[in-house]
């Protein structure tokens, strides 16, 4: 058995963050892991102590977290997560916290970024030029020209660490990073109208994979009636914090909370932050709220010393049992 000790001795606990559970056609910034993959991790982890987020975040008040201790969380509510996730997190009894926005239940709509990838990366044909005009100000990117015209090196650099390549294979590629980065800073809307303005542009008979679609509210519904399982916030429309004022972040949030706690009948007070992007502002808005924790993305393990608004999380890849093994073991040496 492994065991969370730094110098000192002090105990140490892991959060791993998952997204999809299962297969995707295109999944550029690997968020998905296979069910066959997931099943090996949770037979891996039998060899540790699964907690809860929320009791992990007590125990680093307490100073007090258990040694060998992991929590699992799930981000943006894919229906998989209760397909998938759920049925074998439950035979294995292990607790498991799932951040939600509001698209529960609303099958109309993909997340902008999963209709990003579909338009730029899975489309058979795509024009040589592709135009947006977003806030009076017009952008055109050819197609045809080097990569290194939409997106430099330096800036590709910061951005990859979770992509399969190293440079972009195309311009469409390139083109593909610079707005996932772009479109965070963006509203809701804009996000809408950046995604309209692309499809009007490339034609495509991509249809609208189920992969990719949210839990349904029957879905959800079961979900908060297994014990070990808590719901979490996520904003309303997975709002990047920390590009937007103080006013728009606490509507965010709050309607976010209000939204899940109607339907659920039951208090929110866990939250992951979206893009891993928050400020000050931020972590004032959740005391306020009564959250009593926050999750990051930041990769770091969880000590006594942790503040439970900014709980690190390390990001789970499609790994096999022996390569998850591995990575837990690289996880204690951070």
């Amino acid at each position: 058995m492994f065991h969370f000790k730094k110098k000192g001795g002090k105990n140490c606990g892991v959060i791993l963050m998952y997204h999809h559970i299962n297969t995707l056609e295109s999944d550029e910034w690997q968020l998905a892991v296979s069910a066959e993959n997931f099943a090996e991790h949770l037979s891996v982890l039998s060899d540790f102590n699964v907690i809860s987020i929320s009791g992990m975040a007590k125990a680093a008040r307490d100073k007090s977290i258990p040694t060998n201790s992991v929590a699992m969380s799930f981000d943006d509510g894919y229906q998989d997560n209760f397909s998938n996730a759920a049925p074998l997190l439950e035979r294995y009894g292990y607790p498991a916290s799932f951040f939600l926005t509001n698209s529960i239940g609303n099958n109309q709509q993909l997340y902008w970024w999963d209709e990003l990838e579909s338009v730029l990366l899975l489309s058979k044909e795509i024009p040589e030029n592709l135009e947006l005009n977003i806030r009076s100000v017009h952008y055109s990117w050819n197609l045809s020209a080097d990569w290194t015209e939409i997106i430099n090196q330096p800036t590709l650099s910061a951005l990859t660490s979770w992509l399969r390549w190293e440079f972009p294979p195309s311009t469409r590629h390139a083109l593909f990073v610079h707005l996932s980065e772009w479109m965070k800073s963006l509203t809701h809307e804009e996000q809408q109208l950046v995604i309209r303005q692309l499809k009007d542009q490339v034609y495509t008979e991509q249809e609208r994979s189920n992969a990719l679609r949210s839990m349904s509210m029957a879905s959800l519904q079961a979900l908060r009636q297994i014990p070990q399982f808590e719901i979490g916030a996520h904003t309303a429309t997975h709002t990047a914090l920390a590009n937007f004022n103080k006013a728009l972040q606490s509507e965010a949030i709050y309607s976010n909370k209000v939204f899940l706690e109607t339907i659920l009948n039951q208090s929110i007070a866990g939250f992951a932050y979206p893009h891993g992007s928050y400020n000050a502002d931020s972590i004032e808005i959740l005391k306020q709220l009564g959250f009593i924790y926050g999750c990051t993305t930041r990769e770091a393990l969880v000590t006594n010393e942790a503040d439970p608004y900014l709980l690190p999380r390390f990001h789970v890849k499609d790994w096999n049992g022996r390569q998850f093994r591995q990575q837990i073991a690289g996880m204690m040496d951070e």
